[in-house]
């Protein structure tokens, strides 16, 4: 099965588990806390993601990592699930998921912005600030450094773009370009 598809099924299932106990907001603050702790130690991500690891060898490193830390029955559960199946190779993409839903049954919108160099908190607050104004709602800013954008950004929000790159509007220019020189050589043939 792809990946997508089991990440879409466990964070759908997770969800509704959580929903039904009333902890979304606890589940999804637990995945993003224990996610931050995979990033900082690559080689414990290294080591629950690894294929040639049993089930037993990662459930007691589980629950090692998990009495230092105060997570829920519903978190701890999930989590022994994913090692259980073997799945923790989803993991970020299932917290993703996970939070994109969280935010969709709190009617928040959740943006993207694209830029070539990092924007200081002070500018994505703004942006945030201005963006909410326009839709008349709360909306989840995330950023994404991407040195091919060259200047200016790209906006999404689910399959809505707004590019405003310096890259795109070269793309642009050069579309254009190959249409004239195509035109000329067809005028110059006639």
């Amino acid at each position: 099965m792809n990946k997508n598809l089991l990440s879409e099924k466990y964070s759908n299932a997770l969800f509704q588990v959580a929903l039904k106990q009333k902890k979304l907001e606890l589940v999804k603050d637990e995945l993003l806390e224990f996610a931050t702790m995979l990033k900082a130690n690559p080689d414990l991500l290294e080591f629950i993601t690894a294929p040639v690891r049993s089930e037993k060898q990662i459930s007691n490193l589980l629950e090692n990592l998990l009495k230092k830390l105060s997570i829920s029955d519903i978190t701890k559960n999930f989590l022994f699930a994913l090692a259980k199946n073997n799945r923790f190779s989803c993991f970020s993409s299932i917290v993703e998921k996970y939070e994109a839903l969280y935010n969709k049954s709190q009617k928040k919108l959740e943006f993207v912005i694209t830029t070539a160099k990092k924007l200081d908190n002070e500018q994505l607050k703004k942006i945030q600030k201005d963006l909410e104004q326009i839709i008349e709602g709360k909306i989840l800013l995330k950023q994404n450094i991407d040195d091919s954008v060259i200047s200016g950004f790209t906006l999404r929000c689910d399959s809505i773009l707004i590019d405003n790159s310096f890259a795109s509007q070269l793309n642009q220019i050069k579309k254009l370009s190959l249409q004239e020189l195509e035109l000329y050589k067809l005028t110059e043939m006639s």
